[in-house]
């Protein structure tokens, strides 16, 4: 691929965005994986300490966003890491649709 065309596609792919707002895009993200991850824990602890059970509904959501997100880091930039987050999270998702199916039966 010739220089001409690396920068053709580079432009239609940022086509609308500056390079601001995708940092401060990916910052939100990162922020928003953060605080899900705390309201998962939380809601997890209060319906332990309250009910004594334990559902794990809220993480298989949070598992599958994440899981979500770094597999489709991985497939667009092809770092490694992205691709090893993104296997850990589909396991965790797995694990906890496991616990949670056989909570239900």
């Amino acid at each position: 691929m010739d220089r001409d065309e690396i920068l053709r596609r580079s432009r239609t792919e940022n086509r609308g965005q500056d390079e601001m707002e995708r940092e401060v895009d990916a910052k939100a993200g990162r922020q928003a994986a953060a605080v899900g991850l705390l309201a998962c824990g939380l809601l997890f602890l209060t319906e332990q300490l309250i009910k004594g059970q334990t559902n794990y509904s809220a993480w298989i959501i949070y598992c599958v966003i994440m899981c979500t997100m770094e597999l489709s880091r991985f497939f667009r930039l092809r770092k490694k890491h992205d691709l090893i987050n993104g296997t850990i999270m589909l396991v965790c998702t797995v694990i906890f649709l496991a616990l949670y199916v056989r909570r239900l039966v």
